[in-house]
């Protein structure tokens, strides 16, 4: 199966968009991936030029999104001029019943609001797309931003993770029924 162009929206919102990511997000995605604020907490290892070009390009075909077993990256971008603002890692167990969500903003897209509509947007193409009954999402204990936007999104405490280098990662799920409910109330 084709993929669709990686300007083409997976979801739109009113002021992101999710799509897939494309090489000409090159400039924007190694800014933000090279910055050491935005990378403290994540896990990813700096790419060169061309292993950033190899991989956005990899991720514009991208079909589909969700594939059991294995992590995609999406663009997240502003839904009018479709620029890079940030990316999101979607993972799909392999039984497909549970998903992972990730999610890395540029620092001058901190604190607008932007990142929650972001994860609206994601939660519903996962529970949209996949037979999945609960996703859940993680974040480094001293990113208290990322833990704020968590809870406030309405996603459950479930354990902590101890990483190999002694980093503590808080762990929290939201149901497929615990989403639905948050959609109509």
């Amino acid at each position: 199966m084709t993929a669709p162009p990686a300007t083409a929206p997976l979801r739109l919102g009113t002021r992101v968009a999710l799509r897939r990511l494309a090489p000409s997000d090159l400039e924007p995605f190694q800014a933000y991936r090279n910055d050491p604020q935005i990378g403290q907490f994540q896990d990813w290892a700096l790419m060169g030029r061309d292993e950033a070009l190899g991989f956005l390009s990899r991720m514009s075909r991208l079909e589909p999104v969700l594939r059991p077993g294995q992590w995609g990256q999406i663009a997240i971008a502003d839904a009018g001029s479709n620029d890079l603002l940030g990316d999101m890692g979607l993972f799909l167990s392999q039984d497909g019943s549970e998903a992972e969500v990730g999610i890395t903003l540029a620092a001058p897209h901190h604190g607008k609001g932007l990142a929650s509509e972001a994860m609206q947007l994601a939660m519903t193409f996962v529970f949209d797309t996949a037979p999945v009954r609960r996703i859940i999402c993680g974040a480094d204990d001293r990113n208290l931003a990322s833990l704020r936007l968590i809870k406030r999104l309405g996603f459950n405490w479930t354990h902590t993770e101890t990483m190999e280098d002694g980093a503590r990662d808080e762990i929290f799920a939201m149901t497929r029924q615990e989403f639905d409910s948050s959609r109509t109330s």
